[in-house]
């Protein structure tokens, strides 16, 4: 007896959702800082071996660890700021100092590059290796289709009460998950709006029929397009090449071919449209530094000192009015964060002055 197309749906459901839990965590695991990785690398490694012979990537983390800690007990001992970690030569004198071991040539030869074992002991997310990408990469190769994300919106649009905010799904959610095991867990309502790269309220409108997914995407990058002018966040980015937040995130970090950010904006990269829609249609961009146009912008918290040290909500207040004989007029915003040009500004200042 053959299985029935439902029961061949119903399989394939779970399948992929197990397969996106998966990566979910694979995906996070990647967002962490390198000690925090080891933490979780030492946890897995203990629950898969009972020894730690015969594991020579066991053994390789270990002695990347015990540079970590070598690094960290003389920027300790120099009583060095937090993040701050010592030079080669500086390392090298005090560990003779204190006997340590490990040496800058064990350091170097363990981790590659001195920068990238300071980044390691300040707590700092640690660029890949070779070997390190290739396993990932082949780990998280599948590429999810965007309904997956709404199953269980629907499920919830089914069963729910007379709310429709995204808090008393998200508490179904918790309690879904919780009482049935045995079914294929659902993202929470972060985790929808991160993989559609829609807000909640577009969300429910795509879960209940009333809108098309593709469409509510391409309204959703008009908007951020009107909105962002020459330049666009994240979201964007994601829109434009047709794929979640999480995953435009680890494209624009580890894709060496991408196009550089423009600057940053309350520590968030902004990218030139241009660039973007170059790299999606496989055309000729500029290969430039990362942060190539960081010093000719300023954000609020620069206003708000050049125009004699504003109180919060004093500058929104006088946006709001367009005073523009107190504050100069912003030149554009990415997620809601303003930005201005530094020449113009001047220029305001100034006038402003005479």
């Amino acid at each position: 007896m053959g299985i029935t197309e439902d029961r061949e749906r119903e399989l394939a459901s779970d399948h992929r959702a197990l397969e996106r839990q998966r990566e979910d965590v694979l995906l996070r695991f990647h967002d962490l800082a390198w000690p925090d990785q080891y933490k979780v690398y030492r946890v897995i490694a203990g629950y898969f071996f009972h020894s730690e012979r015969g594991s020579a990537t066991l053994r390789e983390a270990i002695g990347r660890a015990e540079c970590v800690k070598a690094v960290q007990q003389v920027a300790r001992h120099l009583g060095l700021p937090e993040g701050q970690m010592p030079g080669v030569e500086t390392y090298e004198r005090v560990r003779n100092e204190l006997g340590l071991e490990v040496s800058a040539s064990v350091i170097r030869r363990r981790w590659g590059s001195w920068h990238d074992v300071m980044k390691a002991a300040s707590g700092q997310k640690v660029q890949m290796n070779a070997r390190q990408r290739a396993t990932f990469r082949a780990a998280v190769r599948r590429r999810l289709k965007g309904e997956d994300w709404l199953e269980g919106v629907r499920e919830w649009l089914r069963e729910r009460g007379p709310s429709l905010a995204q808090d008393d799904y998200d508490a179904w959610v918790r309690e879904r998950n919780e009482k049935n095991p045995q079914l294929p867990p659902v993202a929470g309502g972060d985790g929808v709006r991160y993989g559609l790269v829609l807000p909640w309220s577009v969300v429910l409108e795509v879960a209940k029929g009333e809108l098309k997914l593709a469409d509510a995407q391409k309204r959703e990058l008009k908007r951020q397009e009107a909105e962002d002018g020459d330049f666009i966040g994240l979201h964007a980015v994601a829109l434009i090449h047709g794929m979640s937040a999480g995953r435009a995130k680890h494209m624009t970090a580890e894709d060496e071919g991408f196009p550089a950010y423009a600057f940053k904006l309350q520590r968030k990269r902004v990218w030139l449209l241009d660039d973007i829609q170059a790299h999606r249609s496989a055309q000729p961009f500029p290969r430039r530094t990362p942060g190539w146009l960081q010093c000719e912008i300023l954000d609020s918290t620069d206003i708000k000192r050049l125009c004699g040290g504003l109180a919060k909500g004093e500058l929104e207040n006088a946006l709001q009015r367009h005073c523009g004989s107190h504050v100069p007029r912003p030149a554009g915003h990415i997620g809601g964060s303003l930005y201005w040009y530094r020449i113009a500004v001047e220029a305001w200042l100034e006038g402003a002055r005479t």
